[in-house]
């Protein structure tokens, strides 16, 4: 891929080797391997090429808020927020099943590996990222609602909830933060943390405070 500075147009990075003052590490044609959800680059180009299929070109524009990380696997360079266009081709890719293609056993071991994705991801203050990990586990679990009485999938699936309303707490998203601590009051008896978060969302909302209404 190739990125450019949306105010003018000027190329900041790319694959291709020899192609910019930097080592890139990529290859005469512009080819690189990296890992998904890893931390090598930034989350709009992650989110990007999930959503692409093999052989498939896309033209991603980040804005200033998104505009921040990696923008090669090899570390340089960093952006501190800046919008960007990056053009991106999709030689090839390989992973983790699907939510709907993995079995139950497979959904619990690629959340509890999100998870410490995005416990890693939140420690070093990437809260976009590591809010995308937990709600990305979540749905692997979701999708096997034949076995939501699973006290091994419900208590991944509690820990994944309750890591991301944190992520929206941070984010200052007060509304997401409710409703994904109504979800855990629903599923899990005796949610203390849920009900003091959703209580502290509230206030910040100036609705009432619904700490005291368990």
């Amino acid at each position: 891929w190739n990125a450019y500075f949306q105010r003018n147009g000027e190329m900041i990075a790319s694959t291709k080797a020899g192609s910019m003052p930097v080592a890139t590490g990529g290859t005469a044609g512009g080819e690189v391997k990296f890992t998904l959800d890893d931390g090598q680059v930034m989350v709009p180009i992650e989110l990007a090429i999930k959503e692409m299929t093999k052989g498939s070109k896309a033209i991603l524009l980040a804005t200033e808020t998104w505009g921040k990380g990696p923008l090669l696997p090899s570390g340089n360079p960093v952006l501190q927020g800046a919008a960007v266009r990056v053009e991106i081709d999709l030689v090839d890719f390989s992973g983790d099943p699907g939510p709907e293609e993995a079995t139950v056993d497979q959904a619990i071991e690629i959340a509890g590996k999100l998870k410490e994705l995005g416990t890693k991801a939140l420690s070093g203050a990437v809260t976009i990222r590591a809010a995308k990990r937990y709600a990305t586990g979540r749905e692997y679990l979701e999708a096997h609602s034949e076995a939501a009485d699973r006290p091994d999938l419900t208590q991944m699936w509690v820990a994944l909830s309750n890591n991301l309303t944190l992520c929206h707490m941070k984010e200052k998203e007060h509304t997401k933060a409710v409703a994904v601590c109504s979800e855990i009051i629903g599923r899990q008896e005796g949610a203390v943390k849920a009900w003091f978060r959703r209580g502290t969302c509230q206030l910040q909302l100036g609705g009432p405070d619904l700490t005291q209404m368990w």
